[in-house]
C-alpha cells in the first residue's frame, strides 16, 4: 500500500509521499520542517448557505491525505501545509455530496467550499444463502473518476441494509468487501453499474456476495 507522512511543528511542517511500504519490512524517512502556508476556509451547504458544522477536511498532497481535521460550528477550518504546491481541500459533509478543490490556490485569504444535498442509494447485501450479511463494506464509485466528486462508502447493518448518501448524479459502481468474512468476495463479474438520476434517490439494491475460490476459515 501507499503511505503519506506529515509532521508540524510551531508554524513550520514536512511531508514525504506517497510511497510503498513493504510488507514485513521497516521504511526509514528524513523529513525537513520548512515554512509553512495557512488554508483557512469555510464549507457550506449551496442549497441554502448554512454551515456544515458537522464535517471534516481533508488536506491532500501528491494523492495522500496528509491530514484531517473536524470543522468548526460554524464550519470554518484552518490546516498547515508546505509552501510546495499543489494542495487539494476535500470536504466531507453527513448527508452532502462530498466536495473537492483541486488545486487550492494558497494565494487567497480564504476559501469558500460549497457542497450539495446528493441522491442515495438504498439496499441490502445478501450472503450466498440469501441470508443478512452485517459489516460488509459497500461503496459506490463514479465511473468518470472525477477528483471533485468523490465517491462514498459505509457498512451494512445487522440485517443486511445499507444506505449510500451524497451521491452526484451519473453512474456509479457499486462494491462490496466482506470484511469479517474472508471466505466471501464480490462476484466475478465485477461490480454493479447503477445509474443515479438527479430527481429521485434509488432503493431495492440487493447486493449479494459469493463464495471464493479458496476459501479460507
Amino acid at each position: 500500500a501507499q503511505y503519506g507522512i506529515v509532521a508540524s511543528h510551531g508554524d513550520t511542517v514536512a511531508s514525504e509521499g506517497p510511497f510503498d511500504v513493504p510488507h514485513g519490512e521497516i521504511t526509514t524517512k528524513d523529513l525537513v520542517l520548512g515554512p509553512a502556508t495557512v488554508l483557512r476556509g469555510h464549507v457550506v451547504v449551496d442549497e441554502t448557505g448554512a454551515a456544515c458544522s458537522a464535517g471534516i477536511i481533508e488536506l491532500r498532497g501528491h494523492d495522500v491525505v496528509t491530514l484531517r481535521v473536524p470543522l468548526a460550528a460554524d464550519g470554518a477550518f484552518a490546516v498547515y501545509a508546505t509552501s510546495d504546491p499543489p494542495h487539494d481541500l476535500r470536504a466531507h459533509c453527513p448527508g452532502f455530496a462530498s466536495l473537492a478543490a483541486t488545486p487550492v490556490d494558497a494565494s487567497k485569504a480564504s476559501v469558500q467550499l460549497r457542497v450539495t444535498r446528493g441522491r442515495s442509494v438504498r439496499g441490502r447485501v445478501l450472503t450466498s444463502q440469501g441470508t443478512p450479511a452485517a459489516l460488509v463494506s459497500v461503496s459506490a464509485v463514479p465511473v468518470a473518476h472525477d477528483a471533485a466528486h468523490p465517491g462514498q462508502q459505509t457498512m451494512s447493518e445487522r440485517d443486511g441494509t445499507f444506505v449510500l448518501t451524497g451521491l452526484h448524479p451519473g453512474p456509479h459502481d457499486l462494491r462490496i468487501d466482506s470484511v469479517y468474512n474472508s471466505w466471501e468476495t464480490t462476484p466475478a463479474d465485477g461490480p454493479l453499474r447503477v445509474e443515479v438520476p438527479t430527481d429521485r434517490d434509488i432503493d431495492g439494491i440487493d447486493l449479494q456476495l459469493v463464495h471464493a475460490t479458496n476459501p479460507n476459515p
